[in-house]
């Protein structure tokens, strides 16, 4: 094993040693666009309940898989902290309202506790009064204060007692549990929230919760556990989307979409065909996981092709991704009134050309290398750096008039135009030069065999 190990390293020191060299240069990279933005652009900020509320187990509140992680022991969490008290949000609700005003911002975004509205998670069981009137009291809030409230219905704080009871999303009797919990945020303040959010950052709640362990609820369910859970948050989103659809989109004219995270994934050579498709395979399976089923109706065709030859080669019947039936792809497939995009860096996407030595994992199935520039501004964080053009170029992406067929033709809008200098070359070619040039051949012809023609005649 330890050969295998030095032999990686230095295939990626050597592939960081190359990165100033192969993309320095690179007109895009360091340039920005300054100037305002355009009229009608409405500025925001957001927030989660389980980061800002506190109040853990105050009135009536349930505990949340995350509030069972953080209590469970040292090293869970950076600093052995949990947020049992967070920002106090529960209890500074006006001056939280009066820091908004400030701010100067026409959006609040921020998520509802579903263990603190539905104690046990389960809608039949208890509803919490206390818990109602505190968020009735919050938008009501935001509203007199011309603040749009943009709500989530879930950020990653599942009620323990579900976890406990069927494993949490491991178990698709979470999806009709979703869908009652909905319908009870729907019922209870859709009359004022016209913007919901069904999940947010959903690819990192599935694979940091039940691939690695790293996030409530703990679970290292490794090449399974995380496919699994995403399979039934798909479902459950286009249940609730549904729901909202058939029941109380009539009434309250509201738009329900689900808010996904997806870093860019840049190739690293753009000359590469391997890298080129390196990298759309890191999109599609980070954005096009999630995204793909909701739009077109299936998961991208790269993640089944991957997955299922990964797991033949690790001797299983079937694919460790689960499958849609022809039924569940048709209703899945448009639940989303609009797309939310979560972003936070860039990486530089290479090939994996050396034989992976782990067994079933995310990671595996993707057979790649990410790898960042040293030059990129860091921003405090081992993983977080500055590179604004990289989210330029995932808004290209993704802001397209169809997901899957888009998808399917490039990783890079500017791969794109690179690709297509030599053609456009040689269409200003022709049209400068051929085209008039022939014409001009053409007039000269035609009055040869007009004078031609005359004398004949003559």
């Amino acid at each position: 094993m330890k050969p295998v190990r030095v032999v990686t390293l230095w295939w990626v020191l050597l592939l960081v040693s190359r990165l100033g060299a192969t993309r320095k240069g690179a007109p895009e990279e360091a340039s920005f666009y300054y100037g305002s933005f355009p009229f009608g652009f409405s500025w925001g900020v957001g927030s989660s309940a389980f980061q800002t509320e506190g109040a853990w187990d105050q009135d009536g509140k349930g505990p949340s898989i995350w509030d069972a992680f953080t209590h469970s022991g040292k090293g869970k969490v950076l600093g052995d902290e949990t947020a049992d008290a967070a920002c106090d949000g529960y209890y500074k609700v006006q001056e939280d309202i009066v820091l908004l005003r400030e701010l100067h911002v026409s959006h609040y975004r921020f998520s509802l506790s579903w263990p603190r509205l539905l104690p046990t998670g389960v809608r039949a069981d208890k509803v919490n009064k206390r818990a109602i009137k505190f968020y009735n009291d919050f938008i009501n809030a935001l509203l007199k204060s011309n603040i749009t409230p943009i709500v989530t219905l879930h950020h990653w704080d599942l009620p323990q007692l579900l976890q406990v009871k069927c494993g949490g999303w491991q178990n698709v009797s979470m999806i009709s549990y979703f869908r009652d919990y909905a319908d009870l945020c729907f019922e209870a303040f859709g009359d004022r929230v016209k913007h919901w959010v069904t999940f947010s950052d959903p690819r990192t709640m599935a694979e940091k919760g039940y691939e690695t362990g790293h996030h409530a609820p703990g679970l290292q369910l490794h090449g399974t556990g995380l496919y699994t859970a995403a399979h039934h948050i798909i479902k459950a989103h286009a249940q609730a989307w549904h729901s909202y659809n058939s029941t109380w989109r009539g009434k309250q004219q509201g738009l329900v979409g689900i808010s996904l995270n997806c870093d860019w994934g840049e190739p690293m050579d753009i000359s590469s065909p391997k890298d080129i498709e390196a990298a759309e395979r890191y999109l599609q399976f980070c954005l096009g996981w999630f995204a793909n089923p909701i739009y077109a109706g299936d998961y991208p065709q790269v993640m089944k092709d991957r997955i299922g030859k990964k797991s033949a080669e690790q001797g299983l019947d079937m694919s460790r991704l689960p499958v849609f039936s022809l039924q569940e792809k048709s209703y899945i497939k448009g639940t989303s009134d609009f797309l939310g995009l979560g972003h936070y860096t860039t990486r530089y996407i290479t090939e994996r050309n050396y034989p992976s030595r782990q067994g079933p994992s995310y990671q595996n199935d993707r057979d790649l290398v990410e790898l960042v520039d040293p030059n990129w501004p860091d921003l405090g964080s081992k993983w977080l750096y500055s590179v604004p053009w990289g989210f330029r170029r995932l808004l290209h992406f993704a802001q397209v008039e169809s997901w899957y067929l888009k998808a399917l033709e490039t990783c890079s809008i500017n791969n794109q135009m690179l690709a297509a200098e030599p053609l456009l070359s040689h269409m200003q070619m022709v049209t400068e030069i051929v085209v008039p040039t022939v014409c001009t051949l053409c007039i000269l012809i035609s009055a040869v065999l007009l004078l031609l023609l005359l004398r004949g005649q003559s």
